[in-house]
């Protein structure tokens, strides 16, 4: 049943996973739902902050798209999906890896009459902290609300993670476009982005694929795949999502530069291998004798 999925994942960069093999139950959305409305005002039940905060009430607008950062610090029930065993192990059956990490999670929000989010590569602020540097992280979406075009649905560029390796290295300058707002044109950064792949601009924008899911349901992603989200265009409805960025349990640090972003914080100087407090191994295939699951997951 995999290996169909894989080709798919290879060739698009990107699959959309039936519901037999991974979805979340109607209890585990609606809980998921009601803790996103918890976090987003503040409250913190392991008394941990989530390592970003884009929203705060009563000072960010009520239509802009909000995003935590990895709140699984900040909360067991986000914890319980993001590290679980299912999804590391489909991960690891997907791409190939032997035991993984949570990189981090994205806990995201958008409303109605909301922003869209930029066409990006995850790789940009993610993938580029770690050695080897190829095929070192994979996200998984899993929707909350049923998503479409209305909406703003996950968009991708067929195809396009396979253009990195020809990139010249002004490519880095546009490929982390993330926040944008809501009548912006929020394909600019992938047609600069293939442009300078050699591809055929107009193509391109012709081949991008709009991903509608239902909810519960999860798509996966290549590192270096592009994509993006129209604005939320519906008068009343919301289109969350809970995040997973999974990464190879055996990745090392990048050691010069030093990791940036979020990653650089967790750096301990002297160290090649990321410290399972910050980085706990979610699942293992136990063929590799030194990672096993984080004890305390």
């Amino acid at each position: 049943m995999m290996d169909p999925l894989k080709e798919e994942f290879e060739r698009n960069g990107f699959v959309k996973i039936p519901p037999n093999i991974f979805s979340l139950s109607k209890d585990q959305v609606s809980e998921l739902k009601t803790e996103f409305d918890v976090l987003f005002q503040g409250n913190y039940s392991t008394g941990i902050y989530p390592d970003e905060i884009h929203w705060r009430p009563g000072i960010s607008k009520e239509n802009c798209t909000r995003e935590l950062c990895n709140a699984w610090k900040a909360s067991p029930i986000i914890s319980s999906v993001v590290c679980c065993e299912k999804l590391g192990s489909l991960a690891c059956a997907l791409i190939g890896w032997t035991a993984c990490r949570i990189g981090q999670d994205d806990v995201i929000y958008k409303p109605s009459l909301s922003n869209a989010v930029g066409f990006h590569q995850d790789s940009a602020y993610i993938s580029d902290n770690f050695l080897p540097r190829e095929n070192n992280t994979l996200t998984l979406w899993m929707a909350l609300d049923d998503a479409d075009e209305e909406n703003g649905a996950l968009q991708y560029a067929p195809g396009s993670h396979l253009w990195s390796s020809s990139l010249p290295e002004d490519q880095k300058m546009i490929s982390s476009s993330f926040h944008v707002g809501m009548y912006d044109d929020h394909s600019s950064s992938l047609r600069r982005a293939a442009e300078l792949a050699g591809q055929c601009v107009e193509d391109v924008e012709r081949s991008i694929e709009t991903v509608c899911v239902k909810a519960g349901e999860l798509v996966v992603h290549h590192q270096d795949v592009w994509h993006g989200s129209g604005p939320n265009l519906s008068q009343s409805r919301l289109r969350r999502a809970l995040v997973a960025h999974l990464i190879d349990g055996n990745v090392q640090w990048r050691q010069d530069p030093k990791p940036h972003y979020i990653y650089g914080r967790y750096y301990i100087r002297g160290e090649s291998t990321p410290r399972e407090d910050f980085f706990p191994i979610t699942y293992s295939t136990g063929t590799t004798q030194s990672l096993k699951r984080t004890s305390w997951l």
